[in-house]
């Protein structure tokens, strides 16, 4: 949602929430969260926390202490204003419990309400050490990652027709980056698409450069292959 008058009380749905919404009413297609996730971490203005952690921080296995100084020194480069220690500490409390899988190792502490993104599995717990892991190369389904990546494209690199995947891999908020995912682990993950998402994302490696194009495929068309029952069929 967004406010439609900073003054106002009215709220209008975003784009992307229309978009979602013809596909899935109830928000609880299996996709739905993984694209969420991508859109909340991601942007520019998404919350600090989120996106330094998910885009920035290149933690993978970490204490509470680590994120915390990591975090810190993030918000020190940013701004010279002072910052409440409790909001930090609110901050990587909510944010490992949301992603946390309740039924895996560890559980997701003290949630008092199911959280959709869970279920993504993107934060692991040990309980004994006490030390957390994001999970990169995550199971991300292709006809995703294509459609947060055309996205991305389409934002970033407007009428550009063929596009750099080191480039976009380095580049801030890509799915690359949201989703923890390698360029190896993306070229295996797309030998296991569909045959339509093949015919949409041409994938060319020349000279030491891999790039990829959509033709004249728009990412709302994407969009409507990652709710197709055959894609997610063959994902599943």
């Amino acid at each position: 949602l967004r406010h439609s008058d900073p003054l106002a009380v009215t709220l209008i749905l975003t784009d992307l929430a229309t978009a979602l919404l013809r596909h899935d009413r109830s928000f609880t297609h299996p996709a739905t969260a993984w694209i969420l996730h991508h859109n909340l971490v991601s942007r520019d203005d998404s919350p600090t926390t989120w996106h330094w952690f998910f885009c920035k921080s290149g933690l993978v296995t970490f204490t509470r202490e680590q994120f915390l100084d990591g975090l810190r020194l993030h918000i020190g480069s940013m701004t010279q204003q002072k910052y409440a220690e409790r909001s930090l500490e609110s901050d990587f409390q909510v944010l490992v419990r949301m992603y946390q899988d309740a039924q895996g190792e560890g559980g997701a502490d003290n949630l008092f309400y199911p959280s959709a993104f869970g279920a993504l599995g993107l934060i692991q717990k040990n309980a004994y050490q006490n030390r957390y892991r994001r999970v990169t190369n995550p199971p991300v389904p292709p006809a995703v990652f294509l459609y947060c990546l055309h996205d991305f494209f389409s934002r970033v690199f407007p009428g550009a027709a063929v596009i750099d995947l080191e480039l976009v891999r380095e580049s801030s908020g890509s799915p690359f980056q949201s989703f923890g995912m390698s360029l190896s682990a993306f070229f295996e993950m797309l030998r296991g698409a569909s045959a339509s998402l093949k015919k949409v994302a041409k994938v060319s490696h020349t000279a030491g450069m891999h790039t990829i194009s959509f033709g004249k495929t728009k990412p709302e068309d994407l969009l409507g292959l990652v709710y197709a029952d055959d894609v997610l069929e063959n994902w599943i």
